[in-house]
């Protein structure tokens, strides 16, 4: 113990006298200056911070206290802005912050006041554009002072020595597919949570935003950023960075540890709902917003100065916790894929009203009619369609002419010509490889190697590529979030003059993609175990977005289908009979299914009641029947009523001993809202006012039904198909043989 004192206070003097030298003539103009203290017990990151667990909060920033674009110098080196043209002007906003460290990792928590509620349509390098918080953090100090540089507005927009290197850390809650918790380095390009795989270590992040009725901070108008930040991602430009390790000593960490300088700037965005970009921010120093340094350069005061000192804090025993897994409501279950029930978007049923059992009720485009190629457009560059002398495939989709050299298979060609799918969907086809070109300078396209890929997800709609590269004999992944290089690689021999069934599938829903080739996965589960997924305003909107592009290669296109990514198996015992025939076949299957529901997120109310939300799912959208089987304990609540259900919609009954039964009755309702809204609240009222939540003993089962056509039903699914084929003036036709 005496050793490690001994170092400890060594590394102290050692810092203090070298580390932290500033050299003469340096100024340190605007920077505040504020202490980090050490954690002795790493916190609990589950998007609640109290002052039993992390202390007292570091200091508060205010727009009262803020300088504005009319003052003239920088005020408490912090600055607050509204956009031009966003929403009503909001005159104060203010958050709380918390500083600490470990040996592991460099910890922020953030309490924001956020009345007017959370929005963050985007993610990833558009994190920013809503309800967020972003960081840089320098490991030279503030303003590089310990690199000898002196920040003078004047001179450049950032205040950092190296400003390329210093990581730029984007931290929100994406309203994507129900929501999810996002960090991401942009600087890097970088995800940086478990479902990354991230080279450096994952961070721990909590985001709970105001109104998910998580906590009693987010029931009080409250968004709450708790976030662990790895060294590496501070030190990654520095040559031997500390890896992540439990055991080591805070002098061994943070390359310094105790009384190691950071220059820290923050800035806290605030988006109204129904915006898609950020409404106003309030930053804590500059550097961050090139808006402030665009539009009010005088008030541009540099990074903050945060100093890694050796006062600890120690979570105090039996401090409040919650689940932070109740802040994600995305799918997380990557199983399932492709079985059981198929919606024939190829075949117009994009509202998935009519579910089909079988794949080769899909409706395919085969070629055999010249019309065919018109769904991707006639332009000659889209390809030709001939005879590919294969009695099995027939007239294909020709990509061998010498004059094309790249092409587009897109469901959004132009305005004219523009196919809207749901974003959740398998693109499926037969492909067969003839050769490659050498490029076409003319074109430009000879700066291309010979590939063919589709670009998937992104708030851009193109952050991903996922295909075959000739060059290199590989299945690749590469994105914005690759640094440059392949986020997986699947080496293959692609033969010529074989036809290869390729299937592509992305789900918007557990913000998964996978690619199977013959019925075969090209990677493994642990490269779809993060996220991709589709962010902008457009694909949110229509999902227009599905391009498979090809450079300098020859190859021949056949059976094209385009279905959902995923759908339940349906029970083959449990037939529907005609209740006016019960000799007829039934015209349809019916699936069920039932789930233990979470109930951690009860919450008690301003009138001492407790209240339970129950989240709409993509199985109780398509119930044909739907209840849910509630117990409590009787000694101490009973059921008081259902809030947020139309009168009339449904019954509730009591089965007595704390035990009782909603019965869902119609679902207009259900089907009119969105996956992960509130579709209801439980409201119990308590014994008395000592009863806690953990006392009532809750819980919460789902049970539903839904119908899948199969048999007779299918005739009439096939009619509607070919009607609709008629009215869009494309003919298709449907073939069961396939190569595999």
């Amino acid at each position: 113990m005496k050793k490690t004192i001994t170092w400890v206070l060594l590394a102290a003097m050692l810092l203090s006298a070298v580390a932290l030298a500033i050299p003469v003539g340096a100024e340190t103009l605007y920077i505040q200056e504020v202490q980090a203290d050490l954690f002795t017990t790493p916190p609990t990151i589950d998007g609640y911070i109290s002052i039993q667990e992390w202390g007292r909060s570091n200091f508060t920033v205010r727009s009262g206290d803020a300088a504005r674009i009319s003052s003239s110098e920088p005020l408490n080196n912090a600055f607050f802005y509204w956009r031009p043209g966003y929403g009503t002007d909001q005159t104060t906003m203010s958050y709380e912050v918390w500083l600490r460290w470990d040996a592991n990792y460099f910890y922020v928590g953030v309490k924001v006041e956020d009345p007017d509620g959370h929005s963050l349509k985007g993610g990833k390098g558009n994190t920013w554009n809503g309800d967020a918080m972003q960081i840089f953090v320098d490991y030279l100090g503030a303003n590089s002072l310990v690199g000898g540089n002196t920040y003078v507005p004047q001179m450049g927009p950032t205040p950092w020595r190296y400003k390329d290197q210093v990581p730029d850390f984007l931290v929100g809650y994406p309203q994507i597919v129900g929501g999810f918790i996002e960090m991401f380095e942009n600087k890097t390009k970088t995800g940086m949570t478990e479902y990354n795989n991230p080279a450096k270590g994952a961070a721990k992040v909590a985001v709970a935003p105001n109104g998910l009725n998580y906590s009693s901070d987010t029931t009080s108008k409250i968004t709450t950023y708790e976030v662990a930040i790895p060294w590496n991602y501070i030190f990654y430009n520095e040559t031997g960075v500390v890896t992540l390790d439990t055991q080591a000593s805070v002098t061994d960490a943070a390359w310094g540890g105790i009384n190691r300088e950071l220059g820290v700037s923050m800035a806290v965005f605030n988006g109204e709902p129904g915006t898609s970009g950020y409404t106003n921010y309030l930053a804590w120093g500059s550097g961050i917003c090139g808006s402030q340094y665009d539009e009010a350069k005088q008030t541009c005061g540099g990074s903050n100065r945060v100093i890694l000192t050796d006062n600890t804090v120690t979570p105090e025993p039996g401090y409040t916790t919650y689940n932070p897994a109740n802040l994600e409501r995305f799918q997380r279950d990557y199983s399932g894929m492709d079985t059981g029930v198929y919606y024939d978007y190829l075949g117009g049923d994009i509202q998935r009203t009519n579910p089909l059992s079988s794949k080769d009720q899909l409706t395919t485009l085969t070629y055999d009619n010249d019309s065919d190629r018109d769904h991707w457009g006639a332009d000659n560059y889209q390809g030709l369609t001939t005879d590919s002398g294969d009695p099995e495939h027939g007239m294909v989709l020709d990509y061998t002419d010498p004059s094309i050299t790249q092409t587009y298979i897109d469901t959004a060609l132009d305005a004219d010509t523009q196919y809207k799918y749901p974003l959740s969907y398998t693109m499926e086809f037969d492909i067969r490889f003839q050769g490659t070109y050498a490029g076409n300078e003319e074109a430009g396209t000879d700066k291309y190697d010979p590939a063919v890929f589709n670009w998937f997800g992104g708030s851009t709609g193109f952050e991903y590529e996922c295909g075959y590269y000739f060059n290199d004999g590989q299945f690749k992944i590469q994105g914005t979030d690759s640094a440059g290089k392949p986020i997986a690689t699947a080496n293959f021999k692609m033969e010529l003059d074989t036809w290869y069934n390729w299937r592509f599938v992305f789900d918007n829903g557990s913000c998964t993609a996978r690619l199977y080739i013959n019925d075969q996965p090209i990677f493994g589960e642990d490269v779809w175990n993060r996220y991709f997924y589709y962010s902008s305003d457009e694909h949110q909107s229509d999902g227009t977005l599905m391009l498979w592009r090809m450079f300098n290669t020859k190859f021949q296109m056949d059976n094209v289908r385009i279905y959902n990514a995923e759908g339940p198996k349906p029970n083959p015992d449990a037939p529907q009979v005609d209740p006016d025939n019960p000799n007829k076949p039934g015209l349809s299957d019916t699936a069920s299914g039932s789930e233990d529901l979470d109930t951690s997120n009860v919450y008690k109310d301003d009138n001492g009641y407790f209240r339970l939300p129950v989240y709409v799912t993509n199985f109780y959208k398509r119930a044909t029947a739907l209840s849910f089987d509630v117990t409590m304990n009787p000694d101490v609540a009973t059921l008081d009523s259902i809030s947020g259900l139309t009168e009339g919609t449904y019954t509730v009954e009591d089965k007595g001993d704390g035990k009782y039964l909603i019965t869902i009755t119609d679902f207009a309702q259900v089907r009119s809202m969105n996956v992960g809204d509130v579709f209801f609240e439980i409201v119990i009222k308590p014994a008395s006012d000592d009863v806690q939540a953990a006392d009532l003993g809750l819980t919460l089962k789902s049970n539903y039904k839904y119908t899948v056509a199969t048999g007779d039903a299918m005739i009439y699914v096939a009619l509607a198909a070919v009607v609709m084929a008629i009215g869009c003036a494309v003919v298709y036709k449907k073939r069961k043989s396939f190569v595999r």
